[in-house]
């Protein structure tokens, strides 16, 4: 004859199986739901007109750039914080230059840069540039062209183009 012994639940190594792998599912579930609930990379940096489920982007300000051949380098200086732009083909006396952080908008920066020299404008960030791969856009102030260009980690210089098919 067998005889069984009494044990209560918790001392049940099959019990603890048939709870627990549903108890950590679901503790697993409720974590990725704040991960994804404080992280939003909806991030588009471009103006777009939206048309049914498509979204168009707009390329005027790169067609301009294109027809001026409008190209430039932007410099980083050692403390992170001062810029300077080279710009060849365009005319302008004053520049805007965006800094889009890829993931986390709250980085992104917008920096006025002024003429320092024919073709040569400098300006300066409140706090310097965390290292990433930061997106580029500089333009006129009257928004007629624009190009852009990516500033790698541990770079200190990229170089701008047009966005349609630029050099």
């Amino acid at each position: 004859m067998t005889v069984i012994a009494d044990r209560s639940w918790h001392r049940e190594p099959m019990m603890w199986l048939v709870v627990g792998i549903p108890l950590a599912s679901v503790i697993a579930g409720i974590a990725m739901i704040g991960v994804a609930s404080r992280a939003s990379v909806d991030h588009v940096a471009e103006p777009f007109q939206r048309i049914g489920k498509a979204q168009t982007a707009e390329l005027t300000r790169d067609r301009r750039a294109m027809e001026l051949g409008t190209t430039a380098t932007l410099s980083v200086a050692a403390n992170g914080r001062d810029l300077v732009v080279t710009l060849e083909r365009a005319d302008a006396a004053v520049l805007e230059l965006h800094l889009a952080h890829p993931i986390e908008r709250r980085l992104d920066a917008h920096i006025q840069l002024r003429a320092v020299a024919p073709g040569r404008f400098a300006g300066s960030l409140e706090q310097p540039l965390p290292a990433a791969r930061w997106d580029l856009e500089l333009g006129d102030l009257g928004h007629t062209w624009r190009i852009v260009g990516q500033l790698e980690t541990g770079r200190d210089a990229a170089r701008l183009v047009p966005a349609l098919g630029g050099r």
